[in-house]
């Protein structure tokens, strides 16, 4: 685990990354839900080729080369992406605690460039997690996947907005529960 700054922020509005992104976040939601097993499953292998081309894809976002780790997650239906003043090395990145648009205008910052944020290599969180015996525990799904279904779906047309201007416009969402048929 490490501590690495951020030099560059972009919100992305493109429903076909934020697709992408969303379906590599659930696979790495099934990634670590199976921690004790993960490295020998295809779903290592899997979430591995797809970090690798989603990372690949980012640096294309930023519209210039970068030797910089790049990470994103989704936000509200737009794809948040973060270059790391951190030279890439070919692992997949992983930033567990990534703070939220509510979290950041808590604490008065505008913007995460110049900040710092916790960034583990994948492996060595699940090796952490294995070394503490400790189980992933996230209090609510929206801290591994996007679960704001119910804004519309950013279209690649449409101008992305700062997090400040996230900020400005923060709606407090009711926690939501889901409804299983059969369960």
């Amino acid at each position: 685990m490490e501590n690495i700054k951020v030099i560059r922020e972009k919100m992305v509005a493109n429903e076909y990354l934020y697709d992408v992104v969303v379906k590599a976040e659930w696979l790495r939601a099934a990634y670590l839900s199976d921690v004790d097993d993960a490295e020998e499953s295809d779903i290592h292998n899997a979430y591995c080729e797809i970090n690798s081309k989603l990372h690949e894809l980012l640096k294309l976002v930023l519209g210039e080369d970068t030797n910089h780790v790049v990470i994103c997650r989704s936000y509200r239906r737009y794809v948040w992406v973060l270059e790391l003043d951190y030279l890439d090395d070919g692992n997949a990145y992983f930033a567990p605690n990534w703070p939220s648009v509510n979290e950041l205008k808590d604490e008065g910052i505008e913007t995460l460039v110049g900040e710092s944020i916790e960034v583990y290599t994948f492996e060595s969180f699940i090796e952490t997690l294995r070394e503490n015996d400790e189980e992933i525990i996230y209090h609510s799904l929206d801290e591994l996947v996007d679960v704001y279904l119910d804004y519309e779906l950013a279209t690649p047309s449409e101008s992305a907005p700062a997090v400040k201007e996230l900020q400005q416009g923060v709606i407090e969402l009711e926690d939501k529960t889901l409804e299983v048929e059969g369960a």
